[in-house]
């Protein structure tokens, strides 16, 4: 089982969680702990269940530990395609399930008025046709939703539109403008200081801190 010690950097990023209402995108780079920090943040709001979690089947397990060793409590790890007739998963405050079977689950979920939505390695769901994509954004009306990703862009801008549609839909309502947006002019040599800088602000509406640092420092080195 992972020992954990909670680092001022980690305190920081729930205080950011809370600031944003709790809907927010954290991109620290991987080993830094966002696992831990989203859960603090779980831990902070012990009357915001069901708490839903997405991960990567890989990651299932890990998932299941931190629960344990943060919150002190046991969760559910759901597994193949035929949900259960009966409410036996809501025996659960905590449900832990993988991107390849949301799509057969998620309205036995919606049902369980779940009221936190984490999102691991939320890249994932960069492809907007993509069924896990698609099982994801039915869960939008969660109250309170963090995503989680070292990586939020993997290779062009508009995949990112994906996550912050999700976070802020009022903000981010319709790709196409996106994807003229400054967004994509991030993805062209051709790119200006104030461009930059422009992106900077609105992504830290979603405390991108980290990786807004790295984004920029390569956009700099480009010109």
């Amino acid at each position: 089982m992972p020992k954990f010690k909670k680092l001022p950097y980690q305190l920081e990023a729930v205080k950011k969680i809370e600031h944003f209402r709790g809907r927010v995108l954290l991109a620290d780079e991987m080993g830094l702990g966002k696992t831990v920090e989203a859960l603090l943040w779980v831990k902070h709001h012990p009357k915001k269940k069901p708490v839903i979690i997405v991960c990567p089947a890989s990651l299932k397990w890990m998932w299941e530990t931190f629960i344990h060793e943060i919150l002190k409590t046991r969760c559910g790890i759901l597994n193949g395609t035929t949900p259960p007739k009966r409410g036996l998963i809501s025996q659960h405050d905590y449900l832990i399930i993988n991107y390849e079977i949301l799509q057969h689950w998620v309205d036995v979920l919606k049902k369980l008025n779940p009221k936190i939505l984490i999102i691991d390695e939320c890249h994932y769901i960069k492809n907007h046709k993509a069924q896990r994509t698609k099982a994801v954004h039915k869960l939008k009306d969660i109250p309170y939703i963090i995503a989680l990703s070292g990586t939020p862009l993997t290779n062009r801008p508009a995949e990112l539109w994906n996550v912050l549609h999700l976070l802020r839909p009022e903000l981010f309502k319709d790709k196409l403008p996106y994807q003229f947006s400054i967004f994509q002019l991030m993805s062209v040599l051709e790119i200006d200081a104030s461009e930059v800088r422009e992106a900077r602000n609105l992504l830290k509406e979603f405390y991108l801190e980290g990786y807004i640092k790295r984004l920029s420092k390569n956009m700099y080195q480009k010109q």
